[in-house]
């Protein structure tokens, strides 16, 4: 059964890999959102994209990856990928966007139910408003958008943290 399940996520990770450089923003959500809720601190290496670790302390191990190019004239960066040490199933994934502006109606055709879950305080340009999606599994997506541009979608933040 265990050969059965490590083939099982091994061809998961592969057909993901072999479609992220060309794949849309919604499919990449989806199948990086998948994949986030099977990452754990021992099979890093088997996510669909290349993770470094580049610190860690007794309970989170933090990870970063390339930048990755999508078809739409999309750029995806800063990813930033925290895993718990303690808990079996527990990451958060965050990354930014360059290139096209995606507003926040766009956003709302695809993920019904959006709910404000975080706003700016007014102490600078850089906070954000947060638009989070929760699905039946209470996983989160979350959509943020800066004061300095709030028309354009700033980060996504795929929420798969043990509660």
């Amino acid at each position: 059964m265990t050969c059965l399940l490590l083939v099982s996520l091994l061809s998961v990770n592969t057909s993901f890999a072999a479609s992220v450089n060309n794949a849309d923003l919604w499919r990449f959500i989806e199948d990086i959102n998948d994949a986030t809720g099977q990452l754990t601190v021992s099979n890093v290496d088997r996510f669909p994209l290349a993770l470094r670790r580049i610190s860690h302390n007794e309970y989170v191990e933090f990870y970063r990856a390339e930048p990755v190019r999508l078809a739409e004239d999309l750029v995806l960066t800063d990813f930033d990928v925290r895993l718990s040490k303690t808990r079996k199933t527990s990451a958060l994934l965050s990354f930014g966007l360059r290139g096209r502006c995606l507003s926040l109606g766009v956003i709302k055709q695809r993920y019904r139910g959006l709910i404000i879950t975080q706003t700016p305080r007014g102490h600078s340009l850089e906070e954000t408003t947060s638009y989070t999606w929760t699905d039946k599994a209470h996983h989160q997506i979350s959509f943020l958008f800066t004061e300095r541009n709030p028309d354009c979608l700033h980060e996504v933040v795929i929420d798969r943290w043990s509660r």
